[in-house]
């Protein structure tokens, strides 16, 4: 530990790697907590990010896993033995990622002494474990012994990890945030129906649904905007959907900055029918915009959404989506009430709250002047 004096400030090291070109929600908030070191000083933390990329690219997907595992456990190594810092924060999410980043936590507590958070951006048990399920009790044992504290990010997944073994003291749930700037007024699209996805244009995304639901609105006026990158290539049908409904749809690929802000400032409602999800940041970021939200009932979005927030779809159904989008045409009055009910509910999720939150575990368990 370097703290000196009181002005001393928790050095927090951020570890997650930005890989191929990922730009999913996880990296959006890694990438957000790091151009907001402003906001984090302002709570005694100072930050820094660590990314290490895997540099082996065989044809065999789990030989370059293995070889990943060891490249990167051996350059940390190296890396905090040469630099030091009051936290190590560790961001992961399932499967293969879950398992390295629990060892990799391990790793780094036996050998630094460093007090260890790990963040779990999944929202559902079973999606951690797919695959792994005999990593599940080593898993709770490890987390338990070496790590200081994990987050989860809903209460379901906090609950079921805490019966699975997780001491209840080591865990705490820390919900999503949005970072879109407020606006007075919305436009006011009346003839044509604005609706948005966005997000990884992938089968498990329920993108051929939506997709499939279009087709059937002839008689609704309507334009989808789809931003995301595509990460389900082999899926053809997802073209021929696309190509069928021609004109109908805009695909602007992957946005951000001012380019997203405006996207969602112009939506009416956003469509997100995933199979699954944790707490996705396109959730949180229409309430910011003020959109009225169709969604799935899936990992902590019924957590946060109430009926006055949301038009619940059940996963998989193409004909429930469709019901959402004629509802909403015909109801524009109940359109305008829960978009300003959503843009109230927004200002519980800001990116400076989540900050303020994250900020006091780091200094809880990195700054001895804070306990």
């Amino acid at each position: 530990m370097r703290h000196n004096n009181i002005q001393d400030k928790t050095k927090v090291l951020e570890i997650f790697t930005f890989n191929n070109g990922y730009k999913g929600g996880v990296a959006t908030m890694v990438s957000l907590y790091i151009e907001s070191k402003e906001q984090f000083a302002k709570n005694n933390c100072e930050l820094y990010h660590l990314n290490i990329s895997p540099k082996y690219n065989t044809k065999y997907s789990n030989l370059n896993n293995f070889i990943y595992i060891f490249t990167q456990r051996k350059e940390i190594k190296r890396f905090l033995k040469n630099n030091q810092y009051d936290i190590v924060h560790i961001h992961t999410s399932r499967e293969f990622l879950f398992l390295k980043d629990v060892l990799l936590a391990k790793l780094i507590k036996q050998n630094f002494k460093i007090p260890i958070i790990l963040t779990i951006h999944v929202g559902d048990w079973k999606t951690v474990f797919n695959r792994i399920g005999w990593f599940q009790k080593i898993a709770i044992n490890i987390l338990n012994k070496y790590v200081d504290h994990t987050i989860f990010l809903s209460a379901t997944m906090k609950d079921k990890f805490n019966l699975e073994g997780v001491e209840l003291e080591k865990s705490t749930v820390l919900y999503n945030f949005h970072n879109i700037p407020y606006i007075s007024t919305r436009i006011i699209h009346n003839n044509t129906l604005q609706l948005l996805f966005v997000g990884a244009i992938h089968r498990e995304k329920g993108i051929i649904e939506l997709l499939s639901a279009l087709k059937e609105l002839k008689d609704v006026p309507f334009r989808l905007t789809i931003c995301g990158k595509i990460t389900d290539k082999s899926n053809e049908r997802i073209k021929n959907l696309l190509q069928e409904l021609g004109n109908c749809v805009d695909f602007l690929g992957y946005v951000s900055g001012e380019k997203k802000i405006t996207v969602f400032n112009n939506a009416d409602v956003l469509i997100l029918p995933s199979y699954h999800e944790g707490l996705p940041l396109v959730i949180l970021e229409a309430l910011g915009a003020g959109c009225a939200i169709i969604s799935t009932r899936v990992g902590a979005i019924p957590e946060i959404l109430s009926n006055d927030n949301v038009f619940w779809i059940n996963p998989q159904s193409s004909n429930d989506i469709e019901k959402a989008i004629r509802y909403f045409a015909s109801h524009l009055d109940k359109l305008y009430k829960m978009q300003i009910c959503n843009k109230e509910l927004s200002k519980q999720y800001t990116l400076e709250k989540h900050i303020d939150q994250l900020s006091a575990i780091y200094n809880k368990y990195g700054n001895p002047k804070s306990k």
